[in-house]
């Protein structure tokens, strides 16, 4: 759940189109009767009685993200989120150790939050930028660019022919040429 958090997060910041979303997150995860009978206790399970440590550290990181994303991005009664706040609770869950991948993911989101580039403009290696849309749930990108504002300029470009169809997007994105 842990990713599924990054995942929305970053959809919300920089797509355009909705993305390609699971019944998983659109249905389960949204319904807080099916989130109390179906994934608590499989999270529950895994975090109680999984013989590999590392697994039990991902599921109290699922309950952890539960408990922080109820009502933006999981719907939860205040019942199951009381559930999750005991379970974090349990000596043997506060002992776990820290998960490296979470660990990764919140420096990340931390580092994306702190950055705040332009809606559809990424930061290449070499201090360069690129511009990107999505269409149908895939990114295209624009040419590698010196300066941020050169991005800017092609993602208002690319927005405006995304308009027309594919077909001419494409087009454009064959034809255009990196920053000197």
């Amino acid at each position: 759940l842990h990713e599924v958090h990054y995942f929305m997060a970053k959809a919300a910041r920089d797509w355009d189109d909705r993305p390609i979303m699971y019944s998983f997150l659109t249905d389960t995860l949204q319904d807080p009767v099916k989130v109390r009978e179906q994934v608590l206790p499989a999270i529950k399970n895994a975090l109680l009685s999984h013989p590999d440590e590392r697994v039990r550290a991902r599921a109290r990181d699922s309950v952890k993200t539960l408990v922080e994303c109820a009502g933006k991005f999981f719907k939860l009664d205040k019942e199951t989120v009381m559930d999750c706040q005991q379970l974090l609770q349990l000596p043997e869950v506060v002992l776990l150790p820290r998960d490296a991948r979470a660990c990764m993911q919140e420096k990340l989101l931390h580092f994306l939050k702190s950055k705040r580039l332009p809606v559809g403009v990424s930061e290449l290696p070499g201090n360069k930028w690129a511009a990107f849309v999505h269409v149908g749930g895939r990114p295209l990108w624009g040419c590698a660019r010196t300066s941020i504002e050169e991005a800017v300029c092609d993602r208002k470009a690319l927005m405006a022919i995304k308009k027309t169809g594919l077909a001419d997007l494409e087009k454009h994105l064959l034809q255009m040429r990196p920053s000197e």
